[in-house]
């Protein structure tokens, strides 16, 4: 009969160790499956991203720009109003201008001749009318009464032998040659009586006022006259109209010009105007007098409406709109540079306002997004594609629609190193 052996103390030990370090395993492997363990190692795949809430709207407020140019409210090709020849010109290319000055003169000596010739027939018209005027001296008048007196004196001895004569004639003592000689010497007597008579009965009426009246018109006419060649010897000066600047010289002195031919272009300089292009329906809502922001260059102007021009542009299809510059744009801005105005308008249109990071290109020229779905308590859930139009660009956002609906939550960032079906866990931006 074979003998048990006692265990010995260490082997004791050795095996409740070993028992120990078992029961230690079976519970890790018994916590590693557990709910709350799969959580956490959700947890730990997961990749963290933010979202937004997807909210519809159904219209938005679109600011657009529109660009036009800058041009001088007065522009003039200054030209003269008669032929000539250019003898002095007073100003050059880029000269400021004040209202009123002599730019330039033609020769004007032939019209200063005719002036002179002018002025002497005025003077002469004018002394007879003065002399109309003060009728006829002491002295005619008194040479017209003894003309009168002589005339009587003949007519009378006329008169006194022709009754002798008569009186022979009948008693056939003279011939009816004689009888009719002394006849006309009578009616001739009596003719130059009455004559000289009517002349002195004028000259102590006075000049009569019909001439009077004719010889005023013809100081009158001279006077005219006079005037017509002070706006020949006026339109020999060419003068500036308004405050401005030379712009072009066209012209040297010694040059033939004809009537209007355009020696300078002159530019207004102390009023500056927009003219901008907009679409017919922009313009109507555009009215006389409204403030409006200019933008030249790197630098915004304040500007009122002064009209909006009524024809529509064949080659643009739109309506002009003049904006009058304020004063302080005319020290730093000049014509021909461009101005911009923007202008809001109420698009009705219905979509969603997403960040251009959540926007991933797709499909037929289609884009996408990814929202989170199935979101749990923890803010875990699942990416979910969706597809998605572009309607409307606005700085770092676009408006869109497609398969989205409203409260989606629309991840904004990362989208590259996600795909759909992926865990994701989302934080609200």
């Amino acid at each position: 009969m074979t003998n048990r052996q006692k265990p010995t103390r260490r082997s004791i030990v050795w095996s409740a160790s070993v028992i120990f370090i078992a029961a230690v395993a079976v519970g890790i492997a018994a916590a590693a499956n557990s709910p709350q363990s799969e959580q956490g190692a959700a947890e730990k795949k997961s990749v963290p991203v933010n979202f937004i809430v997807a909210k519809q709207v159904s219209e938005f407020e679109d600011v657009k720009a529109y660009t036009g140019t800058i041009a001088a409210e007065r522009v003039s090709e200054l030209a003269f109003a008669r032929a000539g020849r250019l003898t002095k010109i007073f100003v050059d290319e880029g000269e400021d201008v004040y209202q009123g000055k002599c730019l330039a003169q033609l020769d004007i000596r032939h019209l200063e001749a005719q002036r002179s010739e002018l002025q002497a027939q005025r003077a002469q018209a004018a002394a007879l009318l003065e002399e109309y005027l003060a009728g006829p001296r002491k002295e005619t008048i008194s040479a017209a009464r003894a003309d009168v007196t002589d005339m009587r004196s003949q007519f009378e001895h006329a008169q006194a032998s022709h009754q002798r004569n008569e009186d022979l004639y009948r008693r056939k003592v003279i011939s009816k040659e004689d009888f009719d000689r002394s006849n006309f010497g009578l009616r001739s007597a009596k003719a130059k009586y009455e004559s000289t008579q009517r002349k002195l009965d004028e000259l102590l009426a006075g000049t009569r006022k019909e001439k009077i009246t004719a010889q005023r018109a013809a100081v009158s006419r001279l006077d005219a006259a006079l005037k017509d060649l002070a706006v020949d010897v006026d339109d020999a000066h060419l003068i500036a109209p308004f405050e401005g600047r030379i712009a072009i010289r066209h012209m040297d002195e010694g040059t033939y010009v004809s009537p209007n031919t355009s020696v300078f272009r002159y530019v207004e300089i102390a009023s500056l105007e927009a003219r901008i292009g907009l679409p017919v329906d922009i313009a109507r809502t555009i009215h006389t007098g409204m403030q409006q922001d200019v933008v030249i260059g790197d630098r915004t102007y304040s500007a009122t409406v002064k009209t909006v021009l009524p024809e529509l542009d064949i080659t643009t299809r739109t309506r002009t709109v003049v904006l009058a510059l304020d004063a302080e744009a005319a020290e730093t801005v000049v014509p021909g540079e461009v101005a911009r105005i923007s202008i809001p308008e109420t698009v009705r249109m219905a979509g969603y306002w997403l960040p251009t990071a959540a926007l991933s290109r797709s499909s037929r020229g289609l884009w996408s997004v990814l929202v989170i779905d199935n979101l749990d308590d923890s803010g875990t859930g699942t990416a979910e594609q969706r597809e998605i139009e572009i309607l409307h660009a606005e700085g770092e956002r676009m408006l869109v629609r497609g398969t989205l609906q409203p409260g989606d939550r629309v991840i904004t960032g990362g989208t590259h190193r996600i795909v759909a079906g992926q865990t994701v866990r989302g934080m609200i931006q």
